[in-house]
């Protein structure tokens, strides 16, 4: 919750004790990874009742990006994304034929 990322492709509401970074001039994916290294440099457990999170402090933070010739590498960080997803993907195809497999196996022996 304190000093938390979020990535939002579609029009929001905040309120006080939250920075928003815009990554319109990016392409998605690599939106996706910025904010999970937004995250990581920011959900330290630094933050919390008695010590919010503000603009200011989003300033601060170090966010560690890969890098192509001295500028952050978008491409590579758009092809990570991109193979995550696809394990994810994977992986819950093979969640859910695992369970129809189950459900017949249970089926058949009724």
């Amino acid at each position: 919750m304190f000093g938390s990322a979020k990535y939002r492709n579609y029009r929001y509401g905040a309120d006080d004790h939250v920075a928003v970074v815009h990554t319109e001039k990016i392409a998605y994916k690599a939106a996706i990874f910025t904010t999970s290294a937004i995250h990581k440099a920011a959900h330290t457990g630094k933050f919390d009742y008695g010590h919010n999170f503000y603009a200011k402090d989003a300033d601060a933070l170090d966010i560690m990006l890969p890098e192509r010739d001295g500028l952050p590498d978008y491409k590579y960080m758009e092809t990570l994304i991109s193979a995550i997803q696809k394990l994810v993907i994977k992986d819950v195809v093979l969640y859910a034929d695992s369970k129809i497999a189950e459900t017949k196996n249970i089926i058949q022996k009724r």
